[in-house]
C-alpha cells in the first residue's frame, strides 16, 4: 500500500465562495510501505505546522463540510507517464533523507458547494485550470453533512502499463487526396493537401530534384514506403512553431495610402528572409555590435568591449490556447534554456513578455469547451510568473494587446542573458560541434505531455479541442527545479 498526506494552508477556506478552497488542498501520495522513523521524515519535509493544517490517511477537510448541505471534493492527479515534477522533487529529497528509493505523487483537491453534474464538472475543470483529460485522472466524492473524514479517496499510485506495441508502422500514401487529409488528421500532424502531396511524390519518385530518393533510400536499407515516425518528423519539422510558414510564405502587399513610403515590392517572397534576416544582415554591415545574429539559440550583441548580451524570443501560441498556464510556463523554460546555452554559456538575468488577447467581452457566447479570453489572460500570466519565480528570474518587462481577432492568443515569451566576450582567451558566443560528438539530453523522461505540441500551432482553435486527446497532450509540463539545477 502507501501513505497518503493531506496539507490545507490555515485560513485558505472560504464558506461564502462557490468554490471553497480558495487555494488547492496539496494531496502527496507515498507508495510503499514507511516505518514509523521514515514516516516522521516524511512529515518534516511536507508539513509546516504553523501554516498548514495536515491529516494522514484521512481527509484533512475535518468536520469543517458540516457547514454544507451538500459538497463535492475534487481530486486531480497526473496520469500515469504524464510529467509530475512536484511529485518527483519530493521523491528526490525523501530519498535522500531516509536513504532509500520511494516514489511520490502529487494530487490536488478541491471543495465545491453543492453536487455536481457532468457539464458543470466540465466546466469546473476549466475554471480551476485543470481542463486536460488526457493527462490528469479526476476523482469526485459526493458529500453532505453527515459525511464523516474516514470516508475519504482510497490511496492510489499512478503507475504505467507498458502495452505491446509494434516499434513503427508503414504508412501508404499511394491513396486518395481524401485519404491523405485523413493521414494528417488523424495523427495530428496538421499538413495541409499541397504539403501531403509533397511527401506523397517524393515517395513516388517524382518530387523535382529528388527523384533519386528511393533509390537512396534502398541504398542504406530503407524501405520505399514511409513509417509512422517520418511522417510524424515531417510534419514536425513543417510545423508553423519550426517552420514559420506563415513568416516564410509569399505575401501581397497592396497599400491605399497615396504617401505610402515603405517601398516594399507588390509580391515578398518570404518576410522572414527579405524584412527580417535580410535587413538584418544589411544593418550588419554597417555596425559592429551584431555578434552573431541567426546562428545559435539566441542572438548576441555586444554590450561593451567586454561584456555580450544574448537575446531570444519564441511563440508559444497553440498550447496556451489549449491551456494558457502549461503553454507561457513552458515557452518561458524554453526562452529561459536557449540564451543560457548560446555559445559556450551565458547567465540569464530576466524574462519577458508580449500577449495578444481577446477581451472576454468581444466572445460572449463561447463553446464551453473553448477557453475564454479572460481564463487565458489569467493562466498565461501566471505560467510566466510561475516559472521565472522558481528559476530565481526576474520577469523584467512586458506589453499586453487586445484586438478581437486574437480569440487564438499570441503568446510572446523572450530572455536576456549575458556573458564576459571572451574568457581563457575564447570568444564566449562561438562553439564546435565536431562529428563524433556526444549529445546529452538532461530532464524528466519522455511521457504524455507534450506530444505534437509543434504540429498543433500548425491548427486553428476548434470547438472541440478538450475532446481529442491528441489535441490536449500536445501541452507540455514544464520543470523549473530541475531547469534551474
Amino acid at each position: 500500500m502507501g501513505v497518503r498526506v493531506e496539507l490545507l494552508s490555515k485560513g485558505s477556506l472560504d464558506s461564502e465562495e462557490e468554490i471553497v478552497t480558495r487555494i488547492p488542498i496539496r494531496v502527496y501520495s507515498i507508495n510503499g510501505d514507511l516505518t514509523d522513523t521514515e514516516l516522521d521524515a516524511a512529515k518534516q519535509l511536507l508539513i509546516d505546522p504553523i501554516t498548514d493544517d495536515f491529516a494522514i490517511d484521512s481527509s484533512v477537510l475535518g468536520t469543517f463540510v458540516s457547514n454544507f448541505e451538500e459538497a463535492t471534493i475534487i481530486e486531480v492527479t497526473p496520469k500515469p507517464g504524464v510529467t509530475d515534477p512536484h511529485g518527483q522533487e519530493v521523491s528526490r529529497i525523501l530519498e535522500n533523507l531516509i536513504g532509500r528509493e520511494v516514489n511520490v505523487s502529487y494530487s490536488e483537491q478541491y471543495l465545491r458547494k453543492g453536487h455536481l453534474n457532468d457539464e458543470d464538472f466540465r466546466i469546473l475543470r476549466k475554471r480551476l485550470g485543470h481542463a486536460n483529460p488526457v493527462i490528469n485522472d479526476y476523482n469526485v466524492l459526493k458529500i453532505d453533512k453527515n459525511w464523516n473524514p474516514s470516508q475519504h479517496f482510497e490511496f492510489e499510485f499512478p503507475t504505467v502499463k507498458i502495452e505491446d506495441m509494434p516499434l513503427f508502422q508503414y504508412i501508404d500514401l499511394n491513396v486518395s487526396d481524401e485519404d491523405l487529409m485523413k493521414i494528417s488528421d488523424s495523427r495530428y500532424v496538421a499538413m495541409n493537401l499541397p504539403e501531403m502531396k509533397s511527401i506523397q511524390r517524393l515517395f513516388q519518385g517524382k518530387f523535382k530534384g529528388y527523384e533519386d530518393f528511393l533509390e537512396r533510400r534502398k541504398a542504406v536499407g530503407l524501405d520505399a514506403i514511409p513509417t509512422d515516425a517520418e511522417i510524424e518528423e515531417t510534419g514536425q519539422s513543417w510545423s508553423e512553431h519550426c517552420r514559420h510558414k506563415k513568416l516564410n510564405g509569399l505575401w501581397y502587399y497592396t497599400s491605399d495610402d497615396p504617401n505610402d513610403e515603405s517601398d516594399l515590392p507588390e509580391v515578398v517572397d518570404s518576410l522572414f528572409k527579405t524584412i527580417i534576416a535580410g535587413t538584418t544582415y544589411k544593418i550588419a554591415k554597417h555596425v559592429d555590435y551584431l555578434v552573431s545574429i541567426f546562428k545559435d539559440n539566441s542572438g548576441v550583441v555586444r554590450l561593451n568591449n567586454k561584456w555580450n548580451i544574448a537575446h531570444k524570443v519564441e511563440t508559444h501560441n497553440h498550447p496556451s490556447s489549449i491551456d494558457g498556464f502549461g503553454g507561457a510556463n513552458t515557452g518561458t523554460g524554453g526562452v529561459l534554456r536557449d540564451p543560457d546555452e548560446t555559445g559556450l554559456g551565458m547567465i540569464v538575468v530576466s524574462s519577458q513578455y508580449a500577449f495578444r488577447f481577446a477581451l472576454p467581452e468581444d466572445y460572449p457566447n463561447l463553446p464551453d469547451n473553448v477557453q475564454d479570453p479572460g481564463r487565458t489572460l489569467e493562466t498565461v500570466v501566471w505560467g510566466v510568473e510561475d516559472y521565472g519565480n522558481k528559476m530565481g528570474i526576474p520577469t523584467q518587462y512586458g506589453d499586453i494587446m487586445f484586438d478581437k481577432g486574437w480569440l487564438k492568443p499570441a503568446v510572446y515569451v523572450g530572455a536576456v542573458a549575458v556573458q564576459k566576450a571572451e574568457v581563457a582567451g575564447k570568444f564566449t558566443h562561438e562553439k564546435t560541434v565536431n562529428p563524433g560528438y556526444i549529445g546529452i539530453s538532461l530532464g524528466g523522461g519522455v511521457g504524455k505531455d507534450g506530444i505534437h505540441g509543434a504540429t498543433g500551432s500548425s491548427e486553428s482553435l476548434k470547438a472541440d479541442s478538450e475532446e481529442r486527446a491528441d489535441v490536449n497532450q500536445s501541452v507540455q509540463i514544464g520543470n523549473p527545479i530541475v531547469e534551474k539545477e
